[in-house]
């Protein structure tokens, strides 16, 4: 099962090496929650697994002034190292991500952009000379970018653990912009991934999540993470297709313990026992 989702993960390493030449990376972190942290810690260990010289730069910094590109690319050690943005879901028209992320790349000759969901046309922004984009998702990604490589999200290259669980079932629903039209969650949800940014620690994130038995989320790197722990998971749709297509590409595959449903059905609210005195 995992040596089969690895199996892209080499392919992944092999092609990332084509396109560097041995040049180191300067991996850079766009804007994200802590979901998002998910994928920099599966992707910094996807780098050290396979040895690529690389050292993290957070956009924000950029954009904020507290470092430079070039003073990241001085720090590489190289006159022309290769950009590698972390991959995600912000290629969606929904945020100014894609056009932050291809305007910082133009400081480079080669970029790469890890797998992500694509649901807009790229055509509209101006990235590096040499670009590479990877996708996550064999469905309506792939359809539009057919010449894409395809890779699991980065969050599969983890092995997460965690202790035993001690509760029976856990809610995890978000509650943003990507929130389906007409949700309605439950009382104790907990929409974890917005109590952290793309650069805090996933151990927290790891062990919200892990308490349950039982997860229900439309957060995608929620259910990935209760995925890889083996809970019984359930993952519903965000407002488009990316949980939809990721599951269909890189866990119904592989992971039975984990369910997708077309609709959220809240549960019903426990009848309250009056006694009679």
């Amino acid at each position: 099962m995992v040596e089969t989702i690895h199996a892209a993960f080499d392919k992944l390493a092999f092609e990332l090496n084509n396109i560097t030449q041995d040049r180191p990376i300067v991996f850079l972190l766009s804007p994200g929650n802590w979901g998002d942290s998910i994928i920099r810690e599966g992707t910094e260990r996807f780098f050290q697994h396979y040895d690529f010289k690389y050292h993290t730069v957070i956009a924000n910094d950029v954009i904020k002034k507290r470092t430079t590109l070039e003073a990241e690319i001085v720090k590489s050690g190289y006159s022309a190292p290769v950009v590698v943005c972390g991959g995600g879901g912000a290629f969606c028209g929904r945020y100014d991500t894609p056009q932050i992320t291809a305007q910082l790349t133009q400081s480079f000759q080669t970029a790469v952009l890890l797998p992500s969901t694509i649901d807009m046309d790229l055509s509209q922004l101006t990235f590096a000379p040499d670009m590479h984009v990877f996708v996550r998702d064999r469905f309506e990604s792939q359809a539009r970018l057919p010449d894409a490589s395809f890779c699991h999200d980065m969050a599969f290259f983890l092995k997460p653990v965690a202790p035993e669980p001690r509760k029976e079932v856990g809610y995890f629903l978000r509650q943003d912009l990507e929130a389906p039209e007409g949700l309605v969650v439950p009382r104790g949800n907990y929409d974890v991934s917005k109590k952290g940014r793309v650069n805090t620690p996933v151990k927290g994130f790891i062990n919200a999540i892990s308490r349950y038995k039982i997860v229900h989320t439309n957060r995608l790197h929620i259910g990935i993470v209760a995925t890889l722990l083996g809970r019984e998971t359930h993952i519903y749709p965000n407002d488009y297709f990316k949980n939809r297509a990721i599951f269909n590409s890189s866990i119904s595959p592989f992971f039975p313990n984990t369910t997708f449903h077309t609709t959220f059905v809240p549960p019903k609210p426990r009848k309250r026992f009056l006694g009679l005195f």
